[in-house]
């Protein structure tokens, strides 16, 4: 069970190593157990590191060190020497890669895909579906210019597919039509 110094500078806990994160401890933030000689970083207790990700701060040393290995919590306040310091979110946050305007996500043109697929050209319908899945994909991801260059190609794909699979069927009807209505004749 560990005890910690809020971002209020009072001491608080105990409370177990996997439930410091939940209650506002950092990697930087000053934790102490029985057995501890003073107060430690909880990003450099070993048996913590694993919850935390430190990241550099200011050096500073509390002024307050355990009495005994038998804590009991005190109602003094915790007062760092460096008074400048202030506790910050050492949690990963992760930044936009187009920090402009809110990007719409791209028409995946994926009806068109199935359409084409179905209706007329298996071989480049097949290929556009496939262009189509990765619109999402890339949008997810936060790559635009790459969700918008799936698009097109999907839209692409699928447009050649359906006029190919148009004019095949036009000429297969121009032939055996053809073809059928000189034996009747």
């Amino acid at each position: 069970m560990y005890y910690y110094i809020n971002s209020a500078g009072q001491q608080a806990g105990p409370v177990q190593a996997n439930q410091l994160a939940a209650n506002g401890v950092t990697g930087d933030t000053l934790v102490w157990k029985a057995g501890m000689s003073q107060w430690t970083k909880a990003a450099e207790v070993a048996e913590l590191q694993p919850f935390f990700f430190q990241q550099p701060r200011p050096n500073y040393q509390p002024n307050y060190q355990p009495q005994n290995q038998g804590y009991q919590p005190q109602a003094q306040a915790y007062q760092p020497q460096n008074q400048a310091y202030q506790p910050q979110n050492t949690g990963y946050q992760p930044q936009p890669q187009n920090t402009g305007m809110i990007q719409k996500k791209p028409d995946n043109n994926m009806v068109w895909a199935v359409v084409c697929t179905i209706c007329c050209c298996i071989p480049l319908g097949a290929y556009s579906i496939y262009c189509a899945a990765q619109v999402d994909s890339a949008f997810r991801k936060g790559d635009y210019a790459i969700a918008e260059d799936w698009s097109r190609k999907a839209k692409k794909w699928a447009t050649w597919g359906i006029v190919l699979g148009l004019i095949a069927n036009v000429l297969y009807m121009i032939i055996y039509g053809a073809e059928a209505f000189s034996q009747f004749s």
